[in-house]
């Protein structure tokens, strides 16, 4: 029977040539998509509990849009929690710091999927009811989460939960491309099995 050399018309004197190649291909197509997968945004949690702060509790939160390898800004640091004794009626979760209208540090260094650098320094807008004007600072190993309103000097402060930092990989996002990648992958794959089975 006569037929095209795509990988979906396979002749009887050439099929097990044309089944490799579109193997190759299938195989090579996911290998570039697992490759384009590792170039995604990474997402990472963090959470520290106060140890040297006047505020007992712990604030935890997400830092997302971190490119692997690489240094540079986050796209969002979202506070997932914080101790009700700042805000008995707090903000709607998550909050995102990046949204704060200060903003002085925001910038990370990734490494092998970990976090090897941080500085994070932010301050919210200023609220009268409850008073509260709330500051996300933390770096590598430090995070604090205070709150200078009603004190006497700029930068007192009032509520204070502070203590040791841990961040850990929430998520990877593959890039859109990659996507397609392994749609195109899989088709071929299954093309492939079509033919075999139909020529059994």
């Amino acid at each position: 029977m006569a037929g095209g050399r795509g990988c979906g018309t396979l002749d009887s004197r050439s099929q097990m040539r044309h089944r490799n190649q579109c193997l190759i291909l299938a195989l090579a197509l996911s290998g570039i998509a697992a490759s384009n997968a590792s170039g995604g945004t990474l997402t990472f949690t963090f959470s520290f509990t106060n140890s040297i702060g006047n505020t007992p509790g712990a604030v935890t939160g997400r830092v997302v849009g971190l490119g692997d390898n690489a240094t540079g800004p986050a796209t969002a640091v979202l506070i997932d929690s914080y101790p009700l004794a700042f805000d008995p009626t707090p903000f709607s979760l998550p909050i995102d710091a990046t949204d704060f209208p200060n903003q002085f540090l925001n910038t990370f260094t990734v490494a092998s999927g970990s976090i090897t650098s941080a500085q994070f320094d932010a301050t919210s807008q200023f609220r009268s009811t409850p008073p509260s004007q709330y500051v996300l600072n933390f770096t590598t190993t430090f995070g604090q989460f205070f709150d200078t309103t009603n004190v006497p000097t700029c930068c007192s402060l009032r509520l204070n939960t502070s203590g040791p930092i841990s961040f850990a990989q929430a998520s990877a996002v593959p890039e859109p491309a990659s996507f397609g990648l392994v749609v195109a992958g899989g088709w071929v794959a299954w093309l492939i099995r079509r033919r075999t089975i139909r020529q059994q």
